[in-house]
């Protein structure tokens, strides 16, 4: 009979205790969902900053989407001035060549003659000077007729003339004149390139005879690409020329490629859209050709009110930013946003924020403890 009475106390000692456990670990229910407490300890470790609304210009944009391209004056023909055969070509389409490099080298027997001419009527001019000042000085003394002293002078002048053209014609060669001499006649000259670039297409090839101004290569220069952006009707209204243009790359949104409306096509596609052209400012890169780029459109400007994107968080499809009350005690407030820019986000109901201290960084993290913190 103890027996049975102390097992029953004991079944009595072990049911209170285990309603006791039960009762203690209850969850502590907040009186208000959106405020959070931390100690000294939680906060430092948090590594929170506040900070107060910002008031900014943020424009209004549009998207569009293009690619590179090279204008005509981009793309250079180098030509030979005189016809001739291909004795060497010293590019090959891809290579890089700077500007004054040998391209291509030509033969021809007018190149010899040429160089001839001038060299004889080099040498007649110097006798004809002498004859025309000592004609000049013998009709001043009245000792010979004024026109014998005329001939003289007109055959001069005429020798002059005809220096200065051959001359000419030598520099467009790329002989210099005042280096030619008996000694360096030659019957090959060097077609070199008129500006430096990528060579596109090679038009000649060895043994073969080229006419005058015939296209022996392609020089592209990158120096001044332009962009081609797409536009539909809807929005082509809005873009006026002089407008800036921020572009970049899907790849690499972080590289910003600054641009400025160029000209606007008046000529409407089938599907709607336009072109409109955009010249790179301060490009200090080389950019490909037929490089897909993304570009806003800055049409116009607003005054808005913004916070960095680090300051609003996400939770169940709405937004929020964290106020802070005092030290360790944080509030969470719903907002309306608008556009995002610059990595600044328009915050439209801006009113209910002015003056308040914004957690700028660390919002995220307060965010994860007040729904966390049962």
């Amino acid at each position: 009979m103890q027996t049975l009475k102390y097992l029953i106390a004991l079944l009595l000692i072990i049911n209170i205790g285990c309603k006791n456990n039960v009762q203690d670990e209850q969850p502590i229910i907040q009186s208000d969902p959106f405020l959070l407490q931390l100690d000294a300890s939680q906060e430092r470790n948090a590594k929170i900053s506040t900070g107060k609304l910002l008031s900014n210009t943020q424009a209004q944009t549009i998207r569009a989407y293009g690619k590179t391209f090279f204008p005509s004056e981009s793309v250079i023909t180098v030509t030979s001035p005189f016809g001739g055969a291909i004795r060497s070509i010293h590019v090959i389409q891809g290579q890089y060549v700077s500007q004054g490099q040998v391209v291509a080298s030509i033969e021809d027997a007018r190149f010899v003659d040429l160089q001839q001419d001038y060299l004889l009527t080099k040498s007649k001019l110097k006798l004809t000077q002498l004859d025309y000042e000592r004609q000049r000085e013998l009709n001043q003394a009245k000792a010979s007729s004024d026109k014998v002293y005329q001939v003289a002078e007109n055959e001069y002048r005429t020798q002059q003339i005809l220096l200065k053209s051959l001359s000419e014609k030598l520099m467009l060669l790329g002989i210099n004149p005042h280096n030619l001499n008996e000694k360096n006649i030659t019957r090959t000259i060097a077609i070199r390139a008129t500006s430096s670039g990528y060579i596109t297409n090679v038009y000649a090839n060895k043994g073969r005879y080229i006419l005058p101004s015939e296209s022996l290569v392609d020089i592209l220069n990158q120096s001044k690409p332009c962009l081609k952006l797409k536009i539909y009707d809807k929005d082509v209204s809005n873009v006026r020329i002089g407008m800036k243009v921020i572009a970049f790359s899907s790849n690499d949104t972080s590289v910003k490629y600054p641009c400025q409306v160029l000209s606007i096509l008046p000529q409407m596609q089938q599907d709607g859209s336009t072109e409109v052209l955009c010249s790179f400012i301060h490009l200090n890169k080389t950019l490909p050709q037929n490089l897909n780029l993304i570009a806003d459109i800055e049409v116009s400007s607003n005054a808005t009110n913004s916070l960095p994107e680090s300051a609003v968080v996400d939770f169940e499809g709405k937004k929020f930013v964290f106020e802070k009350l005092e030290q360790g005690k944080y509030k969470m407030i719903p907002i309306q946003i608008g556009n995002s820019q610059h990595q600044q986000v328009e915050i439209v109901n801006h009113n209910e924020l002015n003056g308040k201290n914004i957690v700028m960084n660390g919002a995220y993290i307060l965010l994860m403890a007040l729904k966390n913190k049962e």
